[in-house]
C-alpha cells in the first residue's frame, strides 16, 4: 500500500516533493504541507524531511476506507491549518492477484482508497476552493487507467473511475465557469506484477519525471 499523502499548501492528500521543492511557494503565499495517510510512522518521517528543509508541515493519520474520518480529518486541518488551495490524490492500493483469487475484502479496500476516497476528499475541500473561485486537485493516478491487464482487474478498474471522476468533474465545473484546475497524471505499476510497459504500446513517464511536470503546472 502506498499511503503517503502530501497535501500541498493548507491541506490534505499527496504528492511527494523534494527538501527544495518543500521551500518554494505558489502565488506568492508562503506554502503549508500536510502529510495524511493511515502509517503514521510515515507521516512523521515525512513532516520531519519538510521540517528539516525548513517548511512547514503537519501531519495527520486519517483512515481514507473511512468516510466519517476523512470528513472529520478535513475539518481539524480547516481549524488548526486553514484553508486547502491544493488536493493531492496519491495514496492507492495494488494486490496484484488473478480475479477469482483477490478475497471480497481486499477488492473493497482497492475501491475505498483507490476511488471512494477521491469523492470524499474532493467533497470536503472542493467547497472552500469554489468560495475563492480557485484552486487545485491533482490525481496520481496509473497507466493501468488506460488499459485493461491481466491480475489488475480491480485495480485497473479504480484507476479507470479515478480518470472517469477527474474528466466529469473538469467538465462540470467548466460548464460553472469555475477557476479549478484538475490534473491527472499517469504513473507506471504494472511492473509490480511482471507486466512490462512495452507489451502495451503506451508511454510512461518516469517518477521524477512526473513530479516535475506536476509541480511546474502547479506553479
Amino acid at each position: 500500500m502506498d499511503d503517503n499523502r502530501v497535501v500541498k499548501i493548507a491541506k490534505d492528500h499527496m504528492v511527494q516533493k523534494t527538501p527544495s521543492q518543500t521551500t518554494k511557494t505558489l502565488e506568492g503565499q508562503p506554502e503549508i504541507n500536510i502529510a495524511t495517510g493511515a502509517i503514521k510512522k510515515s507521516i512523521e518521517e515525512t513532516v520531519k524531511l519538510v521540517r528539516a528543509a525548513g517548511g512547514t508541515c503537519y501531519g495527520y493519520v486519517c483512515d481514507l476506507c473511512d468516510r466519517a474520518d476523512i470528513y472529520k480529518k478535513a475539518k481539524i486541518i480547516r481549524e488548526e491549518v486553514g484553508k486547502v488551495t491544493i488536493l493531492i490524490n496519491n495514496a492507492g492500493i495494488v494486490t496484484g492477484m488473478k480475479f477469482l483469487d483477490t478475497p471480497d475484502k481486499l477488492i473493497i479496500q482497492t475501491m475505498d482508497v483507490n476511488v471512494m476516497s477521491h469523492f470524499w476528499t474532493v467533497k470536503a475541500f472542493l467547497p472552500t476552493m469554489l468560495e475563492n473561485n480557485k484552486g487545485h486537485i491533482v490525481s496520481v493516478a496509473s497507466l493501468a487507467g488506460q488499459c485493461g491487464i491481466p491480475k489488475l482487474v480491480d485495480y485497473c478498474t479504480s484507476k479507470f473511475a479515478a480518470m472517469g471522476f477527474d474528466e466529469a468533474l473538469r467538465m462540470e465545473l467548466e460548464m460553472q465557469s469555475m477557476i479549478i484546475n484538475i490534473f491527472t497524471y499517469l504513473k507506471n505499476t504494472l511492473t509490480l506484477v511482471g507486466f512490462e510497459l512495452g507489451t502495451t504500446g503506451l508511454l510512461h513517464r518516469e517518477p521524477t519525471a512526473l513530479r516535475d511536470k506536476l509541480l511546474l503546472n502547479l506553479m
